[in-house]
């Protein structure tokens, strides 16, 4: 009989090996979304759910965090749009589709199952003749009540497999927009205010006798959420002390700056030690006691975030600034530092 089991096992595998049959897929998906307005995007995926016929298993909405979760049961005819629609609602932080494949799986267990069925059946008929021998006995009907059990087992994971062919799991987690969220795609506008403070120190390369050689202080800058865009505004005291009406007392700074996250190097995403690099384009105010002079100057950088949560950004970069002027392209160029960090206000 066992001979005889193994052989048809062996025949309808090699069948479905050779000719091959439809599978029977499960897909699921996980798709977590970065939104402009949490409540707004909520109301529009109770929309899609509705359009959809999507059932809701779960949801989480906590408005402290301003995050969403759901789980979502769809059909596999509406799996694609929705997820298409899901999508709409903001930008897409990550996206992850799966498919199983159920058919081989309860295939195989039905061969199990055959073959636990005539274990059982041969056990069922050696206890009868088992009345006179008390151990052999009880230990065939033990034997029966394991097969039993791996019996039930394997139907129940024939109904689970059975029931989930043709249904659709998707994990919706959506997430308003925050410090932690910030991109080098977006256009500058509709700005969270950020003020916050920068130590810069300015080493002139090749300086003039006039001028003071090194120079540190500190900034007063402003950054917005979309595309890592801010202003500085500051004043640069000398680090020594020169005499003379030619000497430049102080440099008043400013300039417009953007900062752009690599994209294979997190984009930006981690808490903490985020690479960037970026400009400033602005100007430069020299000041002595008998004159002013202004230049326009350019300065690309790149840096890292140290540190950033919802609330708070600290960072460090270097950069070289060159004037776009001419005449003093080589006498008040040079190497910069900066450390800031911002808040939101």
């Amino acid at each position: 009989m066992k001979k005889g089991i193994f052989l048809i096992i062996l025949t309808v595998t090699l069948g479905n090996f050779i000719f091959g049959q439809d599978d029977e897929l499960q897909q699921n998906g996980t798709v977590h979304m970065i939104v402009d307005d949490i409540q707004q995007a909520n109301k529009e995926l109770n929309k899609i759910i509705d359009t959809y016929v999507i059932t809701v298993n779960s949801s989480d909405i906590d408005n402290t965090s301003k995050q969403s979760r759901y789980e979502l049961f769809s059909n596999e005819e509406n799996f694609d749009l929705t997820i298409q629609a899901i999508e709409q609602l903001g930008i897409t932080d990550l996206k992850i589709i799966e498919s199983n494949n159920f058919k081989d799986s309860i295939d195989d267990i039905h061969f199990e199952l055959d073959y636990l069925q005539s274990q059982k059946e041969v056990y069922s008929s050696e206890l009868p003749k088992q009345n006179n021998n008390a151990n052999n006995y009880k230990d065939l009907f033990d034997k029966e009540r394991e097969i039993d059990k791996e019996i039930y087992e394997k139907q129940k994971s024939i109904r689970s497999m059975t029931d989930k062919v043709g249904v659709s799991v998707i994990q919706v987690q959506l997430a308003e927009k925050s410090i932690q969220d910030l991109t080098s795609d977006n256009a500058f506008g509709n700005f969270i205010n950020m003020p916050g403070a920068e130590t810069n120190f300015f080493h002139l390369e090749n300086s003039s006798e006039d001028l003071v050689t090194d120079y540190y202080g500190g900034s007063l800058r402003y950054m917005f959420t979309k595309g890592r865009a801010y202003l500085v505004i500051g004043v640069l005291k000398p680090y020594e002390k020169k005499s003379g009406d030619n000497v430049i007392n102080d440099i008043v700074t400013y300039c417009y700056g953007k900062d752009f996250y690599p994209r294979y190097l997190g984009r930006g995403q981690r808490t903490f030690f985020n690479p960037f690099s970026g400009f400033e384009i602005g100007g430069m105010i020299f000041t002595s006691d008998e004159d002013i002079e202004h230049i326009f100057t350019f300065e690309p950088h790149v840096g890292l975030e140290l540190f950033k949560n919802r609330f708070i950004i600290a960072d460090v970069r270097v950069g070289y600034l060159f004037p776009l002027d001419q005449d003093y392209i080589k006498s008040r160029r040079g190497f910069t530092q900066n450390m800031s960090l911002n808040f939101v206000f």
